[in-house]
């Protein structure tokens, strides 16, 4: 199956949008797919505003 990468950039660890994709990533699960989810707001604020794409945190986050 496919590996999925659900993005989050809501600020909230609670809001709306990321229950959904939490909900979303488990059906995916059930359908046998690889899913990582990806909460922006982990990653440190200097590397993506910089875009440091070779920040440690940054690189680890890709599967």
């Amino acid at each position: 199956m496919a590996t999925i990468l659900p993005v989050s950039g809501n600020p909230s660890a609670t809001s709306r949008t990321a229950r959904l994709l939490c909900h979303l990533d488990d059906r995916l699960r059930e359908q046998g797919h690889d899913v990582t989810p990806l909460d922006v707001r982990t990653l440190p604020a200097e590397a993506l505003l910089g875009a440091d794409f070779r920040h440690p945190a940054v690189v680890g986050a890709a599967p």
